[in-house]
């Protein structure tokens, strides 16, 4: 197994730090110091829990670096397995050498049952190693669960721990909670201290010789009756702001994702899947693949306009693949492999799965159709081109429609790129959209 330098002193630091974060970027090969770490040690029973898409992936990876015989010393569950405390029984039943969670930060609502099941399932002396390059997606709070596994004496308390750390808003009108919107800057530092303790993170611009990544914005008009649809929409997410509804209420959430969805594709608000004439944005993505000559991944926040752009491409002969929640795992492990091995000119995808634990260095040229509301989230997508064995300079398009929801998004975005709350952003947003309402 042939290792960067950075990674055998990460090896080390992992033998040193039996239960800690392997937080670094995405890209720079956790998955491989882990298994490398299970050789070094000569560990006879490894647990990983990962999300369901990447079981195939961690089998595969665990084949192509330690050989077919290691399968037998790991046992790959999903999250979902954890909920269950028959499961957690069971786990508990073994003793384990090394207990590993892939994409950490689907622990860090501390309240749902698969954080509470990994509290269970790590609370002997078991070797922990927490994984995710982006341990803290929506705030401090997201550290919390991590912490207390790493260290359950030490952080007992989350209330202690987000009233120190963490920026807390009383929403108006009962019975609407305190929302946390953000980091306090005067114990960010305190913070910082605190998880260079327990936490292993390296950047990739530190320890890879990357090629840069490039981004540029494409501006989109509206063709005049998709245009006359989303005004018609937008005038009737003003009468709910006007009758008192606030921007995180249901009903007004519900508004903002339609809008998002006429600027993408109107028959997205369709029941029925037959495609009509295609929206202003299909029709620039279809001449910006059949203009570009490589493998390129497009993505998009919503799964069905995933299967309404498969049709389109199947209309114009364009070999490509799908790659959302609704396709089987397997299937999807085949799909990045046909992928990375030229079968496909594109890969559709859906932000939030594609932007866990793949790798698709075989393109370097990505297409946001629209953003996930979570920057970070985004970014973590872009990431998975943009990593060991990329040789090429990333370009990274994002497509947004002018005079709409997606153009207040980002300007909001472009003034404040630290935004880390979709509560925050949805409503910086909304306060946009009525400035200029109003100044017009």
């Amino acid at each position: 197994m042939e290792l960067y330098s950075y990674q055998t002193e990460d090896i080390e630091a992992l033998e040193r730090m039996p239960r800690c974060i392997l937080g670094s970027e995405m890209g720079v090969g956790k998955t491989i110091e882990v298994l490398a770490l299970a050789k070094k040690l000569d560990l006879k029973s490894v647990l990983v829990i990962c999300p369901k898409s990447l079981i195939s992936e961690w089998e595969y990876q665990i084949e192509q670096w330690l050989g077919k015989e290691w399968l037998d010393r790991f046992v790959i569950l999903n999250y979902e397995k954890i909920r269950s405390y028959i499961t957690t029984n069971t786990i508990n039943e073994y003793d384990w050498d090394l207990i590993c969670f892939d994409e950490c930060h689907k622990l860090k609502n501390y309240k749902a049952k698969q954080t509470k099941g990994a509290l269970e399932i790590t609370k002997n002396g078991s070797r922990v190693i927490l994984m995710s390059g982006t341990p803290m997606v929506a705030g401090p709070q997201d550290l919390f669960p991590l912490l207390k596994i790493i260290d359950r004496k030490t952080f007992s308390s989350y209330t202690a721990f987000v009233q120190r750390y963490c920026v807390i808003v009383q929403l108006p009108k009962p019975p609407f909670p305190r929302i946390i919107v953000g980091a306090r800057q005067e114990t960010k530092e305190e913070l910082s201290n605190i998880l260079s303790r327990y936490m292993i993170r390296r950047e990739k611009k530190d320890v890879l010789d990357l090629p840069p990544k490039l981004y540029r914005t494409i501006p989109v008009e509206l063709e005049p009756s998709q245009l006359a649809k989303y005004k018609q929409m937008e005038e009737e997410l003003f009468v709910m702001l006007d009758n008192g509804e606030q921007i995180y209420a249901p009903a007004v959430t519900a508004q903002i994702t339609r809008l998002r969805q006429i600027c993408l594709e109107p028959n997205l608000l369709s029941e029925t899947e037959k495609v009509s004439t295609p929206s202003t944005k299909t029709t620039l993505l279809l001449e910006l693949i059949e203009g570009t000559k490589g493998p390129l991944v497009v993505y998009t926040a919503f799964e069905k306009y995933t299967r309404i752009l498969s049709q389109e491409l199947t209309k114009h002969k364009i070999p490509h693949t799908l790659f959302t929640g609704t396709v089987k795992p397997a299937d999807r492990t085949t799909a990045i492999r046909e992928f990375q091995q030229g079968k496909y000119k594109v890969l559709i995808g859906t932000i939030t799965t594609m932007g866990l634990g793949v790798t698709l260095t075989a393109s370097h040229t990505v297409i946001f159709t629209d953003n996930y509301w979570t920057p970070a989230v985004n970014e973590q997508a872009v990431d998975r081109l943009h990593r060991i064995g990329q040789t090429e300079p990333v370009d990274v398009l994002d497509m947004w429609a002018k005079g709409t929801i997606e153009d207040h998004v980002h300007k909001v975005k472009a003034r404040k790129e630290k935004i880390v709350s979709e509560i925050m952003l949805r409503t910086k947003v909304i306060e946009s959209l009525r400035r200029e309402r109003r100044q017009q």
